[in-house]
């Protein structure tokens, strides 16, 4: 879930939200990085994979090489607000 929610994140603060502004899956892992979340280009795929099964992200148009590329729907926003939510919900409650 947590890798998830990175990208979501990442796909939003990258402004890729239509199939004409989407990230490829390199972009994605590349951008990880550099936040400091390692992550294999495989372990990415398979994330995605499941993002696209839930409608979170769809596929944008192809980038260079015909590379698959990817971008945050309305629902993966609605479930990144969601767990921001929950997130400072249960700071409140711990506080």
């Amino acid at each position: 879930m947590r890798i998830e929610y990175l990208i979501l994140n990442l796909l939003y603060r990258s402004e890729a939200k239509s199939k004409l502004i989407a990230a490829t899956q390199q972009n994605i892992v590349e951008g990880l990085a550099a936040e400091g979340e390692k992550y294999t280009s495989r372990t990415i795929y398979e994330h995605l994979r499941k993002l696209l099964k839930l409608e979170y992200v769809k596929n944008g148009i192809p980038g260079a090489n015909a590379a698959y590329t990817y971008y945050i729907t309305k629902a993966g926003m609605n479930w990144l607000k969601e767990m921001e939510t929950e997130e400072t919900e249960t700071e409140e409650v711990n506080e």
